[in-house]
């Protein structure tokens, strides 16, 4: 959970939605004329460089180290990245309150707030449960890179087959699975987000800074998180989507000595073709990249859908703030 991301993180996320979104026309241009091959390279980029946005909008990369630490393993490279960041950021969360104009104006009062915050995190680290949760987010993500090799064999089977019911629910089947293993790293963001934010309310209260200024504060707190959560998310959903793409971007562009040919071999009626024309009617139906330049920019109520799924988001927060671990 980041408090603030760069100005120049931000606008460089927001660029690379840019160009995912062409490679996306692109590709329907390009389906539309019956150039699979090609058409499914730009739906491949298209999602390599919507992961990479994320990754720079959540503040995991920068974008000048962006080709060095992810370059084009954007599924493990990234996922590697999220809950490294997910493991440091309740530590370092009293490092990240540069500015707490918002709650005081006294040096010696913010000094006191962060260091009672310093004092119950620590006290956090050392308590069992909070062990139990770092524990099941780490043993889910090593689960996640199994289930990526399930997948991948999957991938290799039934991708270039002919495209009939039965196949593509069975990799559609596989890549729920690799979601399934996402889903306790999926929720760490919700859990750093209230422990903070009780946190926050306990040191407020044992120096009397009044409710409603530390409230706002909360505020903040909340917004952040929710965009957060929203991101990591939706990373999450791609990433599957995505393995199964960049397995093949070779096959989409180069014949091989074997005798494959991209444009003879890769037709209409292959399973990857079927999946790449339905997750991009799907993407533009759900209006996909509209929310994610929402949250991305901090711009929730410009799009209702968005308002919709942050309002969520933030009661989730509230509720887990509210309960007793």
């Amino acid at each position: 959970m980041l408090l603030r991301v760069p100005d120049k993180n931000v606008k460089y996320a927001l660029e690379l939605i840019e160009v995912a979104e062409s490679d996306f026309k692109a590709a329907k241009l390009l389906m539309n004329n019956k150039l699979y091959p090609h058409a499914l390279f730009h739906v491949e980029q298209g999602f390599e460089k919507l992961l990479k946005g994320i990754l720079v909008a959540m503040g995991l990369t920068e974008p000048k180290d962006l080709k060095r630490e992810i370059g084009h393993l954007v599924v493990r490279r990234g996922l590697f990245h999220i809950m490294d960041r997910l493991a440091r950021a309740y530590v370092e969360f009293p490092k990240e309150i540069s500015n707490l104009s918002g709650i005081t104006t006294s040096n010696d009062v913010a000094k006191a707030f962060i260091d009672i915050i310093n004092r119950k995190i620590k006290e956090t680290l050392y308590s069992q449960s909070f062990e139990q949760e770092i524990a099941s987010a780490l043993w889910s993500g090593y689960r996640f890179k199994l289930e990526l090799t399930i997948l991948e064999e999957e991938i290799e089977r039934c991708a270039l087959s002919k495209a009939d019911k039965r196949l593509i629910n069975e990799l559609v089947d596989k890549a729920c699975r690799v979601l399934y293993a996402m889903d306790m790293v999926d929720e760490v963001p919700i859990c750093v987000a209230a422990k903070i934010i009780r946190l926050v309310r306990e040191a407020g209260n044992e120096l009397n800074i009044s409710a409603e200024v530390l409230e706002k504060f909360i505020e903040r707190l909340l917004d952040q998180s929710a965009r957060y959560y929203y991101l990591s998310s939706t990373y999450v959903v791609l990433a599957p989507i995505m393995f199964i793409l960049e397995g093949f971007v070779s096959k989409f562009r180069y014949p091989e000595p074997k005798g494959w040919t991209p444009v003879r071999q890769i037709k209409e009626d292959i399973t990857l073709t079927y999946l790449a024309k339905q997750i991009l009617n799907h993407m533009e139906e759900m209006l996909a990249l509209e929310i994610l330049r929402a949250f991305i920019k901090g711009e929730i109520e410009t799009h209702e859908k968005a308002v919709r799924i942050y309002n969520t988001i933030r009661d989730w927060i509230i509720v887990r703030a509210e309960l007793d671990y």
